[in-house]
C-alpha cells in the first residue's frame, strides 16, 4: 500500500527534475565605483523636442517615416511580437467549436403514419485541448520568444535614436555654418562701409595714402 502512495510522488519529482533548463537569471556586471556614479539616466524617445525647434522637428519626422532601415526594424519588431503571441498562446487550452442545421422534407408516401413530414437536425460541438508542458518546451520557447521581442524592439529604438541624432546633428552644423555665413557678411559690409569713409577722408586731405592703402588691404 506504502508502495502505491510513493509512485506518484516519484512521477511528479522525475517530471519536475527533467525540466528543459534552468530559469534564465540576467548575469550581475560589476562597474567601477566612478562609472556607477556617473552613470546618465535613460535617453527620452522624443529628446530633440527640449530645443523647441519646428524645423528641427518637422526634419526627424521625416527622416523616421521616410529611412528605409527604420521601416524594417519597426517591421521586425512587429514581427517578434507576433511570434511572441503565438508563444504564449501555445501556453493556453485551445477551443473548438462548430454548429450544424439541417432540414428535410420526406415524401408522404414514405413516412409512417403520424411521423412528421419536415426533420430539422441541430448539431453544436465544443472541444478544448491542451498540451501538458511536461519538460518545459512550450515555456522556453515563451521566453525565447518574449527575449526576442524585447530585442528587436530595442534595435528599433536604437536605429531611431541614432537617425535622430544624425538629423539634429547635421542640423546644427548647417545652423552654425549659416551663423558664421552672416558674421562673415556683415563684416565684409562694415569694412566696404569703413573703406569706403578712408577713401573720402584721403581725397579730402585728412589721411596719408599710407593710411587708405592699409583701409583697402583689410577689405
Amino acid at each position: 500500500m506504502l508502495k502505491r502512495a510513493l509512485i506518484p510522488a516519484a512521477v511528479a519529482l522525475a517530471v519536475s527534475a527533467c525540466a528543459v533548463g534552468p530559469d534564465y537569471s540576467r548575469p550581475k556586471v560589476e562597474l567601477p565605483a566612478a562609472q556607477a556614479a556617473t552613470q546618465t539616466p535613460a535617453v527620452s524617445a522624443d529628446w530633440w523636442k527640449q530645443f523647441d525647434d519646428p524645423v528641427l522637428n518637422q526634419l526627424i519626422d521625416e527622416a523616421v517615416a521616410g529611412n528605409a532601415d527604420l521601416q524594417l526594424a519597426a517591421a521586425r519588431a512587429e514581427q517578434a511580437a507576433a511570434q511572441a503571441g503565438i508563444a504564449r498562446a501555445a501556453l493556453l487550452p485551445a477551443l473548438n467549436a462548430n454548429a450544424g442545421y439541417q432540414s428535410g422534407r420526406s415524401s408522404s408516401q414514405l413516412v409512417t403514419p403520424g411521423s412528421p413530414l419536415v426533420n430539422d437536425v441541430r448539431a453544436a460541438n465544443l472541444t478544448a485541448a491542451w498540451e501538458l508542458d511536461l519538460w518545459g518546451k512550450l515555456r522556453r520557447g515563451n521566453e525565447a520568444a518574449r527575449a526576442g521581442y524585447a530585442a528587436s524592439r530595442y534595435d528599433r529604438d536604437a536605429a531611431q535614436l541614432a537617425l535622430s541624432a544624425q538629423v539634429a546633428q547635421t542640423y546644427f552644423q548647417l545652423r552654425a555654418l549659416d551663423a558664421q555665413l552672416d558674421i562673415a557678411q556683415r563684416t565684409l559690409h562694415s569694412r566696404e562701409e569703413s573703406l569706403k569713409l578712408q577713401t573720402k577722408r584721403f581725397h579730402g586731405g585728412l589721411i596719408s595714402e599710407l593710411e587708405q592703402r592699409q583701409a583697402e588691404a583689410e577689405a
